[in-house]
């Protein structure tokens, strides 16, 4: 079993180690599902900013504030979530975290002012990031020595779900609803989704510390080892994001494309990234999460300097297909060399993600853009191997103590 100074165990079914494969019970799906809907909620709304602004009459820098807003929400979800998991449990945070994002969003959608405009997308980044922490938390102390697997798994679904976001905001723009309704499908994704969880018994679990000890939570300190880990996540996720909001400027200036099918050509990052991200489930049962993480990165750089030195669009989209292989593996991965090097804290390094996940999403892609006002964003964009190196640094020079195994045991 995980270490008994995990925050918020739960009773679970873990994997036996002597087991080959992963377990997955009814739980196991319902947080892909709902670590799905978050994923939804990331790779749709940001299509729907300039939608938005066209609507509401608002200027480009009055529009580009909703990007700080979801990374405002998710920093703040990280310093509280793992506080509130030890009051509420991670089962009630998971469901709190849905329908948040669901509160939220409709707020973004229908309000019609700015302010509340903000106010929404920033409650749904905070609540979709509770969600994010108390699932993936749950899954790793579920699993056991499967955790990683079992992380892998969870991402590659939440990448699936994400992929038809675009999809779905595509036909609702195209037809008599509107762009909205294409957003609100996340609402429709989370009312089914608690169906099925009611329908099959799925219960609030009390928290497992007694009220009287939450006091003992305040506040755990990480090793050095786990804050070398977590900047390695940093900077990987700062890869995902700058890659995902450049890509279309950069494909459209170096290969002629236009603005729309260059937005579009992201997609073809997302499939690599889905398929990605189900391969490296399957391998992280059997090698080490270094190895497996190094080979990730070294696949996402090659991708990207095909894609960097081509003009010819049709290589630049196989490029970002390479580029989308690579980075499927370097957030889950990522998270699982944290959470093994946590000493068993695993709610608190779950939180501490989420915190990254916002500070990431807040200033790479910031500053890749300062960069390419200044250079250029064929010089900008070169941001993002600086990251794969400093990350490969951090890898190599911190590396994960011991097996996979006796680790998550």
């Amino acid at each position: 079993m995980l270490n008994s100074r995990i925050l918020g165990t739960l009773p679970s079914r873990q994997s036996p180690p002597g087991r080959a494969g992963l377990v997955r019970d009814k739980k196991t799906w319902i947080r892909y599902g709902q670590l799905g809907v978050f994923a939804f909620l990331i790779d749709g709304y940001a299509p729907t900013v300039s939608l938005l602004a066209d609507d509401l009459g608002l200027s480009l820098s009055q529009a580009a504030m909703h990007g700080p807003a979801v990374g405002l929400g998710v920093l703040l979800a990280g310093a509280v979530s793992a506080r509130l998991t030890a009051i509420w449990g991670r089962e009630a945070l998971t469901w709190m975290g849905l329908f948040g994002m669901c509160a939220g969003v409709f707020s973004y959608c229908f309000s019609g002012q700015l302010a509340f405009t903000l106010a929404g997308i920033g409650v749904a980044g905070f609540s979709g990031a509770l969600l994010m922490a108390a699932g993936n938390a749950d899954l790793a102390a579920r699993h056991g020595s499967r955790g990683p697997q079992a992380l892998n798994e969870g991402a590659a679904v939440s990448q699936g779900v994400g992929l038809v976001a675009p999809l779905f905001l595509g036909l609702g723009a195209a037809g008599a609803l509107g762009w909205r309704a294409g957003l609100m499908v996340l609402v429709v994704l989370s009312v089914a989704l608690a169906s099925v969880g009611l329908a099959r018994g799925t219960r609030r679990r009390a928290p497992s510390f007694p009220q009287g000890k939450i006091r003992s939570l305040a506040p755990q300190r990480m090793s050095p080892r786990f804050w070398a880990m977590w900047l390695c996540f940093v900077c990987l996720l700062g890869i995902e994001f700058s890659m995902t909001m450049w890509t279309p400027m950069f494909l459209s200036e170096r290969t002629g494309l236009s603005a729309p099918l260059a937005t579009a050509a992201i997609t073809v990052t997302l499939s690599g990234m889905m398929i990605g991200r189900f391969v490296f489930a399957r391998l992280v049962a059997s090698r080490g999460l270094d190895a497996l993480l190094l080979a990730a990165i070294a696949l996402s750089l090659l991708g990207f300097t095909v894609f960097w030195l081509t003009t010819t669009a049709v290589i630049s989209l196989a490029a970002l297909f390479i580029v989308g292989l690579g980075i499927s593996g370097q957030y889950p991965l990522a998270l699982a060399r944290m959470i093994q090097s946590s000493d068993g804290l695993t709610d608190r390094a779950t939180a501490l993600a989420s915190v990254g996940m916002g500070l990431a999403l807040a200033s790479a892609p910031a500053a890749l853009g300062v960069l390419g006002d200044r250079m250029g964003i064929s010089t900008g964009i070169l941001l993002v191997p600086v990251l794969g190196i400093l990350s490969v640094s951090l890898i190599v020079l911190v590396p994960v103590r011991g097996n996979c195994a006796s680790r998550w045991e």
